[in-house]
């Protein structure tokens, strides 16, 4: 069999199936469904359609419901790690925050200073 014959043959080819469930827009809508079915280096079939029209195998739905029930617990984890995230970088800025070396003094300034101060000197 040539590598296309068995690219393109249904029965030895990987078939990817993605369902995309989009956000609910209105209230008394239906959550609308697309789903795409193909095979990689193929462009795959689409289609759209509600989740109501589906019929999920009993597996699905399961998991549909877990996820559903576990997505307040998954923001609790995401809003901790984010600021667990806030205070690391705060401290890791504070860690590398520098303050400014004064402006070197001028020559007059510094022969001045390491010479006595006299009052003859001042005039």
């Amino acid at each position: 069999m040539s590598d296309l014959d068995s690219q393109y043959n249904f029965e030895s080819n990987t078939i990817t199936i993605h369902i995309q469930l989009l956000p609910k827009t209105e209230l008394n809508q239906p959550r609308v469904a697309l789903i795409g079915v193909g095979i990689s280096n193929s462009p795959p079939i689409l289609s759209k359609t509600t989740l109501e029209e589906l019929r999920f195998p009993d597996l699905i739905n399961s998991m549909l419901v877990q996820l559903e029930n576990e997505l307040p617990q998954r923001k609790a984890i995401a809003l901790e790690l984010l600021e667990k995230q806030k205070l690391e970088e705060s401290q890791h800025n504070y860690q590398k925050r520098s303050v400014d070396s004064p402006p070197p003094l001028s020559s007059s300034v510094s022969s001045q200073s390491s010479s006595p101060k006299h009052q003859l000197t001042l005039f």
